[in-house]
């Protein structure tokens, strides 16, 4: 239903979320569809099941998260960041870096306050934090997250950090270098464009 961007489909997993079902599987999954849905006022339904009790793998939580995420309303971020501090579950915790990277994506205004959040976090955190913060800043895709990624590939006590600061790194780097060749040839593209345009008026 997450599939479908109208009201009935919204309707038909508010009714499903508030039947409470018995299995977290299928809460969790009603509440990332029901924010795919970005219809009005699914956030006031997601929100409070990002403070559920533990379940199998937080599993509640997380796919609450995401599912604010799929929103794609900026005003979910107060949520995101909330669920991002040091006094939730490492779960949640890594499931809200994992959103607030997935929101950014899209809405570029806050880029730089999540990077930076994330690169914070990558430096000081733990080693679960510090896993899901350099899985966050690959989502995100952001380049001047590469010194934090090379100086943790480069100085990092486990080999675990290493290797996933190093895979993210190269992931941002040769998605930057794409990037790079498309706008190239979009450039070309209106250079020729301009070109032809000038030899019609002569």
């Amino acid at each position: 239903l997450g599939g479908f961007r109208s009201e009935s489909a919204a309707a038909a997993l508010r009714d499903v979320i508030a039947a409470n079902p018995k299995t977290p599987h299928l809460l969790g999954s009603a509440l990332k569809s029901l924010g795919r849905t970005r219809q009005p006022n699914v956030v006031d339904v997601i929100a409070p099941h990002v403070h559920t009790g533990p379940t199998w793998a937080d599993i509640v939580a997380g796919r609450a998260l995401a599912g604010l995420a799929e929103t794609r309303d900026a005003d979910v971020f107060p949520h995101l960041f909330e669920a991002a501090g040091a006094a939730h579950r490492p779960r949640v915790r890594a499931a809200a870096f994992a959103a607030l990277a997935e929101l950014a994506s899209h809405i570029s205004a806050q880029n730089n306050i999540v990077r930076e959040f994330l690169v914070d976090v990558l430096v000081e955190g733990g080693f679960r934090e510090s896993l899901a913060a350099i899985d966050a800043l690959k989502t995100l895709g952001d380049s001047k997250a590469l010194a934090a990624l090379d100086t943790v590939h480069a100085t990092a006590a486990d080999g675990r950090v290493m290797r996933m600061a190093f895979e993210a790194a190269t992931s941002i780097r040769r998605t930057g270098k794409a990037l790079g060749v498309a706008r190239q040839a979009q450039q070309r593209a209106e250079e020729v464009a301009r070109e032809q345009a000038e030899l019609r008026v002569r």
